[in-house]
C-alpha cells in the first residue's frame, strides 16, 4: 500500500485530487515525494513547507510562484525561513530575496551559516540583531560583537542566549538595564567573579544582590559536589572539603567524598565516626577502604552499614567469623556473613583443586 501510494506521490501526472488525500498520509516518504512534485497544488506546499523546506523550494513550480510574487510563495518562504530543517542552501536563496520579514526569520534558524550572520549582522535594526542575539546557534564572537547595542532587547536576549560567554556576561553585569542584569545572575556560564561583583556593588538589601549572593551560594556548591564526586579530584582537595571547618561540609558532600573511589583511605577512616549513617554506609561500600576501617564499622549501629561490610570483598575472614560465630537464626546480619564464609571456602577448595589436577 506504501509503495503504491509513494508512486502515486512521485508522478506529476496523479490527480490533484488524489495527491491532496496523500499529503495527509502517514507515510514520510510519501509526503516528501508530493513536496517535490510539481503538479502538487499550491496549497499543499505551502502546508508541507515547513516539514520539507528543501524539497519545496527545490520544486519547480516555485520559481513560477516567484515571478508571480503571490501571497502563497510569501506563506512559503516564511514557513521554509523558520523550518528547522532547512538547509544552508535554501537558507542562502531566501537572504537573497532582500525581504525583511524572510530575512529576520533565517537570522532565527538554527542551520543559517556564519557567512549569512555576517551578513545580516552590518544590517541596521532590532528586528536583525535581535533574531541573531535569539539564535542559539549564533557564535559567542557575534555575541561578543552585539554587546555594546543600545537595543534593551537584543541586549535581553544575548543574557538568555545559552552560547553566550562569560566574558560577555560579566561585561553586561553593568548594563543601564536592571532586567538585563536580572537575566545574567541565572546564566549557567556566569562565573562566581561577575556574581560576587554584582552582589557587592549593591546594597544589602537589593533584591538584585540578594538574588545573586543566592546565585553565588549555589553555584559554589555545585562546584563542591562536583569535585566531591570527580574520581580525578586531587587528595588534597577531598581532605579539605571533609574537614569540619570547612563552610562546604555538609551530609550531601561528606556522602560523596565516602562513595568516592578516590578517596584516600586516611579521609574515609577520619568519617567512619560521622553521625549521619548514609556517610557511614558509603564508607562500607567504596572498595578503597582499609581493612581496619571495615572491622571498626562491623559493629556500626545501624544494620545497613553491617551487611555492607559484611559483603565488602577486603573484609577479613577473621571479622566475617566473629559476627557469623555463633550462627544465630534471628541475626540476618550473622548470616550473610556465615554465607559470605561459605562461598569463599567453596571458592578456595575450587582453586585448591585446579593445581591439584
Amino acid at each position: 500500500m506504501a509503495i503504491e501510494a509513494r508512486k502515486q506521490a512521485r508522478d506529476e501526472t496523479t490527480p490533484l485530487k488524489i495527491l491532496t488525500n496523500l499529503a495527509n498520509s502517514k507515510d514520510c516518504l510519501t509526503r516528501q515525494y508530493i513536496a517535490s512534485n510539481p503538479n502538487a497544488p499550491v496549497e499543499i506546499l505551502m502546508k508541507l513547507a515547513r516539514e520539507f523546506p528543501d524539497e519545496v523550494m527545490n520544486n519547480p513550480i516555485i520559481d513560477l510562484l516567484i515571478l508571480e510574487n503571490s501571497d502563497s510563495i510569501r506563506i512559503i518562504k516564511t514557513a521554509v525561513a523558520k523550518s528547522p530543517d532547512a538547509s544552508a542552501e535554501v537558507l542562502s536563496r531566501l537572504k537573497d530575496s532582500g525581504d525583511r520579514k524572510f530575512l529576520i526569520a533565517v537570522a532565527t534558524n538554527p542551520n543559517v551559516s556564519k557567512k549569512i550572520i555576517d551578513y545580516l549582522i552590518k544590517k541596521n535594526g532590532r528586528g536583525f540583531h535581535q533574531s541573531i542575539a535569539r539564535n542559539e546557534t549564533t557564535s559567542e564572537k557575534v555575541l561578543d560583537y552585539l554587546k555594546d547595542s543600545e537595543d534593551r532587547f537584543v541586549l535581553r536576549a544575548i543574557a538568555r542566549n545559552p552560547m553566550t560567554s562569560a566574558k560577555t556576561l560579566d561585561y553586561l553585569k553593568n548594563s543601564r538595564y536592571m532586567d538585563v542584569r536580572e537575566l545574567i545572575i541565572r546564566h549557567h556560564k556566569i562565573s562566581e567573579y561577575t556574581l560576587s561583583n554584582i552582589a557587592s556593588s549593591l546594597p544589602p538589601n537589593n533584591s538584585l544582590a540578594v538574588r545573586a549572593k543566592n546565585f553565588l551560594v549555589l553555584k559554589q556548591a555545585r562546584l563542591t559536589e562536583k569535585q566531591a564526586r570527580n574520581e580525578k579530584t586531587p587528595p588534597e582537595t577531598l581532605a579539605r572539603l571533609a574537614t569540619n571547618d570547612s563552610q562546604n561540609n555538609t551530609v550531601r558532600i561528606r556522602s560523596l567524598i565516602a562513595a568516592n573511589p578516590s578517596t584516600p583511605k586516611e579521609i574515609l577512616d577520619r568519617l567512619k565516626n560521622d553521625s549521619e549513617p548514609g556517610v557511614r554506609l558509603n564508607i562500607a561500600q567504596n572498595h578503597s577502604v582499609s581493612e581496619k576501617t571495615l572491622d571498626y564499622l562491623s559493629n556500626d549501629e545501624d544494620v545497613r552499614v553491617r551487611l555492607a561490610v559484611m559483603r565488602h570483598p577486603s573484609t577479613s575472614d577473621a571479622i566475617l567469623k566473629v559476627i557469623a560465630n555463633p550462627p544465630d537464626k534471628m541475626n540476618y546480619v550473622a548470616q550473610v556473613a556465615h554465607s559470605v564464609l561459605e562461598k569463599r571456602q567453596a571458592q578456595n577448595k575450587n582453586t585448591a583443586s585446579k593445581y591439584c589436577i
